[in-house]
């Protein structure tokens, strides 16, 4: 391979790295708070921290995806939650007889947004382009009751938001703190198929391997 057709190649190699690299920052990340002790406030878990009680670190080194929770209960109730044990229920506060939970995401995240919840009482959920709840509303939703019951315990429904722009927060709020959240999965429904990132890696392979047989013909003329 002569100079001009490794410097090809080095660059071939460079861009796939990028592409796949911007491929990886994609992938969702998804939250089910079955990592921590009933009863803490998930606080910094996820953002490689620890969550709280009482004002003491509790549950240490969780997955550092950036993302911060104020007001974000844990619990534990037996609720045939889509992923056991635990789920999450808003705490802090949040207007008159409602709980909220702050969501802060410090990169941000775009396209989708989805959760279960199980909603004793009204509840609703807000995106937000700022922090702490703030800047412009991208989307939100009302959250219904669910007042069938499956067997014993309370139903889960599951909630997939699609939104235009860079999300940085989002809200959760419950009447009473009487609404309970689990499986939070920023940037894509987890329930699609395919994955995108699994495409992207497809198309990428056929791409390079035209462009490298192009590259040995081309040398084989010359």
């Amino acid at each position: 391979m002569n100079s001009m057709n490794k410097r090809i190649a080095a660059g071939l190699v460079l861009a796939a790295g990028m592409l796949v690299g911007g491929i990886a920052t994609a992938t969702p990340i998804t939250m089910d708070f079955d990592g921590l002790t009933p009863g803490v406030s998930v606080d910094n878990y996820y953002d490689g921290g620890c969550s709280k009680f009482l004002g003491m670190d509790m549950d240490c080194g969780g997955p550092d995806y950036g993302v911060v929770w104020n007001g974000a209960g844990v619990r534990d109730l037996d609720a045939n939650q889509p992923s056991d044990p635990n789920f999450m229920v808003p705490t802090g506060p949040g207007g008159f007889l409602t709980t909220a939970a702050i969501m802060d995401v410090a990169d941000g995240f775009d396209s989708r947004l989805s959760f279960y919840y199980s909603a004793v009482t009204a509840g609703d959920v807000s995106v937000f382009s700022g922090a702490d709840g703030s800047g412009q509303l991208l989307t939100s939703l009302d959250l219904g009751t669910s007042g069938n019951q499956c067997g014993d315990v309370p139903c889960w429904d599951f909630v997939d938001l699609s939104f235009q722009g860079t999300a940085k927060s989002v809200v959760f709020r419950g009447f009473l703190g009487l609404v309970g959240f689990d499986n939070v999965t920023l940037g894509a429904n987890p329930q699609a198929v395919p994955e995108p990132a699994a495409l992207g890696m497809f198309g990428l392979g056929v791409l390079l391997i035209g462009m490298f047989a192009g590259m040995r013909k081309r040398a084989r003329q010359n």
